[in-house]
C-alpha cells in the first residue's frame, strides 16, 4: 500500500488531493531449464541452454481520493472510489548455443547464436463509485493489450594478449521483430529492425597490480511493456499515465577510460566516460484544458553524457569488509524535436555503500544508496535514499542457507518531483510500502557451477531514474 499526495495550481487557487492506494497481488510462475556442455579434443568447448517460463499475475487495487480545501486542510470533500484489477500472463522461450576455442595468450575466439521469444497479455478492468455506495462497471476504461517480440542474434568475440597489452573485439548482430495490439480498437503496431553492436576493449598492465583500460561499446535499451501500452491508466483521474506504441529503442554508444589497482585486501578503480544516446526515451508531461495531466513516453533526439566513476573496497580484517562507489555526471539533452521547455543541461550523482561482517559461515550485511535531487527534463526530482539490512547463515549440514532481509530499514524510499510547463506547475510524491521483511531458504542439490551467464547471452539494458515509482 502506498499514498500519493500532490497539489495543483488552478487560476491561482491551490487545491490539495489526498489519495490512498492499496493493492493485493496473486502470482504464479514456473520455469523449465535444460543445459549442457561438451569438450572436444581439438580444444573447442560448447555450452548450450534452453529455457521456457510462464508467469501469471492478478492484481486488485482500491483507490480512495479526497479533495481537501486549501484554506482548511482538515476539510474534506466527498471521497471518490475506484477499483482497478488486472490479469497478466507472460511467457518466454530462450535458446542459446556458445562456442569457445583457444586462450588469451595465443588468441581466444568465442561465437554463438541465440533466439528469444516473449509474449505478454494483460487485461485491465475498472469500476467507479463516488457517493452512490455501489460499484459501476466502466467498459470505456477497460482494455486488453498484447505484446510479442522475437530476437534472433549472433555474436563473435576475439581476445588476445600481447605481453602487457590485452585486447578484445566483438560484434553482435540482432534481428528484432516486435508486435503490439490494443484489442479494443483492433490497432496493431509493428517495429522490426536489424542492428549491429560492436565492442572493443584494450588493457595495459602497468605492473602486477595496476592496469589501464580503454573501451567502446554500443548497446540498446528497448522500451518495456508499460512504456508501449497506449491505453491510459486511470488509477489517478488527475494524473493519467499511458505508453507510446511508436516509442523506438534507445541506442547508446559508450566510451570509457579506466584505472584499476589491486593490493592486498584493497581494490581501487576509477574511470571517466562519455555516452552518446540516440532516440533517448524520456517521460513527457502534458496538461489539458481541464487540468488533467498525462504522462507518456517520447523519443528525444538524444543526449550526451560525461561523468566519472570510482569504487573502493577493502578487506579490513578476516571478518569485516566494506565497499563504497559513486558516479557523478553531466547530461546535455537535445529535445528540440519535441519542445523547448526541457532543462537540457543537468548534473547528477549516485553513491552506494556496502558493509559486511562474516564469521563461521554467518554473514551480516548493511547496504544502501543515495541519489541527490537533480533536474530531469521538465522538472526536478527530490533526493532519494534507502538502506537494507540482511543476515544469512548455513543450515542443513551446509547444503542450505537461511536468509533474513529487511528492506528500506529507515522507511526513506520515496519518489518526488516538481514539474512545470507552458501552462502548468505540479508537485507530487509517491511513497510505496517499501519496508518489508523477507525470509528465504535455499538448498543446493548439486554442482551449480554451470549455471552462469555467458558473455554472448541476451542482455536488456537500461533503467529508470525514478526507481520504478513514476
Amino acid at each position: 500500500m502506498y499514498t500519493i499526495k500532490y497539489s495543483e495550481i488552478i487560476s491561482n487557487v491551490p487545491n490539495r488531493f489526498d489519495r490512498l492506494n492499496s493493492s493485493d497481488t496473486e502470482q504464479e510462475s514456473w520455469t523449465i531449464d535444460f543445459n549442457g556442455k561438451k569438450d572436444w579434443e581439438s580444444g573447442v568447448h560448447l555450452d548450450f541452454s534452453v529455457n521456457q517460463s510462464r508467469n501469471s499475475k492478478n492484481n486488485y487495487g482500491l483507490f480512495t481520493e479526497t479533495l481537501l480545501n486549501s484554506n482548511d486542510p482538515g476539510f474534506g470533500g466527498y471521497p471518490s472510489f475506484e477499483q482497478l484489477s488486472s490479469d497478466r500472463n507472460d511467457g518466454q522461450f530462450e535458446a542459446k548455443i556458445d562456442f569457445t576455442y583457444g586462450a588469451k595468450e595465443t588468441g581466444k575466439v568465442e561465437w554463438g547464436l541465440s533466439t528469444r521469444t516473449r509474449d505478454i497479455d494483460q487485461n485491465l478492468y475498472t469500476e467507479l463509485d463516488s457517493t452512490t455506495n455501489g460499484w459501476v462497471d466502466n467498459s470505456n476504461l477497460e482494455n486488453q493489450f498484447i505484446f510479442e517480440d522475437v530476437v534472433y542474434s549472433a555474436y563473435a568475440i576475439y581476445a588476445k594478449s600481447f605481453g602487457v597489452i590485452g585486447m578484445q573485439a566483438g560484434l553482435r548482430a540482432e534481428d528484432v521483430y516486435t508486435s503490439s495490439n490494443l484489442v479494443n480498437d483492433t490497432t496493431t503496431y509493428n517495429n522490426d529492425y536489424f542492428k549491429l553492436y560492436p565492442s572493443f576493449y584494450l588493457t595495459y598492465q602497468l605492473n602486477e597490480s595496476t592496469s589501464l583500460q580503454a573501451s567502446y561499446s554500443k548497446r540498446v535499451n528497448r522500451p518495456g511493456f508499460y512504456q508501449l501500452n497506449p491505453f491510459p491508466e486511470y488509477s489517478d483521474p488527475f494524473n493519467l499515465r499511458m505508453g507510446n506504441p511508436y516509442l523506438n529503442p534507445e541506442f547508446i554508444n559508450s566510451y570509457e577510460l579506466g584505472y584499476s589497482k589491486y593490493a592486498k585486501g584493497t581494490t581501487l578503480s576509477a574511470s571517466v566516460y562519455a555516452k552518446d544516446l540516440n532516440n533517448m526515451q524520456r517521460r513527457f508531461i502534458e496538461v489539458d484544458s481541464t487540468n488533467v495531466s498525462t504522462v507518456t513516453y517520447r523519443n528525444l533526439n538524444g543526449s550526451f553524457d560525461v561523468g566519472i566513476e570510482f569504487m573502493w573496497s577493502k578487506q579490513v580484517s578476516e571478518t569485516f569488509n566494506f565497499m563504497i562507489s559513486s558516479n557523478l555526471f553531466h547530461s546535455q539533452m537535445d529535445a528540440s524535436n519535441l519542445t523547448n521547455e526541457f532543462d537540457e543541461s543537468t548534473f547528477g550523482m549516485r553513491a552506494n555503500f556496502n558493509m559486511a561482517y562474516k564469521k563461521n559461515g554467518q554473514k551480516l550485511q548493511l547496504s544502501g544508496w543515495i541519489r541527490p535531487g537533480n533536474s530531469v527534463g521538465q522538472g526536478r526530482m527530490e533526493t532519494m535514499l534507502s538502506t537494507d539490512l540482511a543476515y544469512s547463515r548455513p543450515v542443513l549440514s551446509n547444503k542450505g542457507r537461511l536468509t533474513l532481509k529487511i528492506s528500506d530499514l529507515f522507511n526513506t524510499r520515496r519518489f518526488g518531483i516538481d514539474t512545470s510547463g507552458a501552462n502548468f506547475d505540479k508537485s507530487f510524491w509517491y511513497k510505496r510500502q517499501s519496508q518489508a521483511i523477507n525470509l528465504s531458504l535455499s538448498y543446493n542439490f548439486g554442482d551449480q557451477s554451470n549455471n552462469k551467464q555467458r558473455s554472448g547471452g541476451y542482455r536488456d539494458s537500461g533503467g529508470d531514474m525514478d526507481g520504478g515509482f513514476f
